[in-house]
């Protein structure tokens, strides 16, 4: 039997459960999907009983299976997302949904007890039910003698800890996380949150890489206290890359994170749609996101269908120098986006042109866009190395055109897959084998000269 730690990431869409070597590799990975059930309000929600009763069994099977012997258990989940247990630890609500609708008549209150300086103090835009605090001040006004039954308010991934140790733990990547839990200046919890009492229903903070020994089915397994998914992507690079970097989580967000920022959160960072997340040393992370894959997709369907293509025809583009050279050469905008800042006056495309070089003057525009995002993220931190992971990886297009854009900087690609499920396991590791973790990572420098 081998020994191995089992790591579930539960996204908003995919469930997964990645069995993890002790080289870091992936031994076997389990996937699931489950639709959304309805909220008392009738608005989607996650159904939380389904996926306990799939990472109940999922855990069950590998650490009763004749090839393993179950070391570390963790989870990482998707952010802005709170369980409320009652005074016997049962769970009273459903999941509301981060996508549910804030009413304005609750953004007007709070702004009016508050003002909006909480948005510079917290390090994040008023966005309603995504500032997961906001849940609770929606829960308190609207659904009182629910909110009056709330003894615990926990977020997901110390939920799904909680479920197996029977340990209550708030983790700071969670609190950290666009929440208008944390008041960044003065690195507590924000005045708002004890005023309007809702610190004695937060779980004590414990540290990111603090485990439970505890025993499931019989076996003695130790648990981490579960980890935000942003924060633990950033997590192997951290430990690896000897300067420091920007990374660039491509997906269907793009998000550019930079863990050395040095600068003070202030309006002017705010206005530029940055926000900060934490790290797992409890470090504020500067972040500036883009909707930039689903964009991609967007104005890539757009394109199959004026010329009439297949999106299999997008594989038999290959990276033309030539073409790039010519296309970086004209300062116009070709495309209007429509979840993406835009460049007037936009320009019809030439007659002449052909799908190869619309679909280069897409990536062009869209890498223009990021570099702005990737500058704000940087400020005025004096560094230039970059590292990209996520589904944009794998297109050259995209790679060279962001190096042309990028000059003087370096630029490293990581072909790994499942970052976020590798930092939760890596959070709870004492000592690390940096050769293997390098190995599993597959970074590269990018070099396209």
């Amino acid at each position: 039997m081998k020994n191995v730690s089992v790591i579930f990431d539960i996204g908003k869409t995919n469930k997964k459960c990645l069995v993890f070597n002790e080289d870091y590799s992936i031994d076997s990975i389990i996937k699931m999907n489950f639709e959304p059930i309805i909220d008392d309000d009738g608005d989607p929600s996650e159904d939380l009983y389904s996926v306990i009763d799939w990472i109940t069994k999922t855990l069950n099977h590998f650490l009763n299976s004749q090839d393993y012997t179950v070391t570390y258990l963790n989870f990482t989940t998707y952010g802005a997302t709170l369980v409320h247990l009652d005074s016997n630890l049962k769970i009273i609500t459903p999941i509301y949904s981060y996508t549910k609708e804030f009413p304005e008549s609750l953004t007007r209150l709070f702004l009016g007890r508050y003002t909006d300086v909480v948005e510079v103090e917290a390090a994040a835009p008023l966005e309603g039910m995504l500032n997961s605090a906001l849940q609770l001040f929606w829960i308190k006004n609207n659904k009182p003698e629910k909110f009056r039954q709330i003894q615990h308010s926990v977020h997901f991934p110390q939920f799904l800890s909680f479920l197996f140790t029977k340990k209550l733990f708030s983790g700071i990547c969670s609190i950290g996380c666009h929440t208008f839990l944390w008041d960044y200046r003065q690195n507590q919890y924000h005045n708002w949150i004890t005023s309007e009492g809702f610190t004695n229903l937060l779980p004590p903070i414990m540290p990111m890489w603090h485990t439970e020994k505890a025993s499931v089915d019989g076996k003695e397994i130790n648990i981490g206290i579960g980890i935000h998914d942003s924060s633990a992507a950033l997590i192997p690079y951290l430990k690896i890359m000897p300067e420091p970097f920007i990374l660039v989580s491509t997906g269907t967000w793009c998000v550019a994170l930079n863990p050395f920022n040095c600068q003070d959160f202030s309006r002017e960072i705010l206005d530029q749609q940055c926000l900060n997340y934490m790290s797992y040393e409890q470090k504020p992370v500067r972040a500036a996101k883009l909707f930039m894959g689903f964009e991609h997709e967007l104005q890539l369907k757009k394109l199959l269908l004026l010329f009439n293509l297949e999106q299999e025809y997008l594989e038999t583009i290959k990276l033309n120098q030539n073409v790039f050279t010519a296309i970086a050469h004209d300062s116009c905008s070709y495309f209007k986006f429509e979840n993406l800042p835009n460049c007037d006056p936009f320009q019809p495309f030439d007659e002449d042109w052909d799908f190869e070089h619309c679909y280069y003057r897409l990536i062009y525009e869209l890498v223009s866009i990021l570099v702005k995002t990737i500058g704000i993220a940087k400020g005025n931190d004096e560094f230039s190395n970059l590292i990209v992971d996520g589904g944009f990886v794998k297109n050259t297009i995209f790679l060279y055109a962001l190096q042309s854009r990028l000059d003087g900087w370096n630029i490293f690609i990581s072909n790994c897959t499942y970052g976020s499920a590798l930092g939760a396991l890596l959070v709870g590791e004492p000592s690390l084998n940096m050769v293997v973790l390098e190995s599993a990572l597959s970074i590269q420098k990018l070099n396209f000269n």
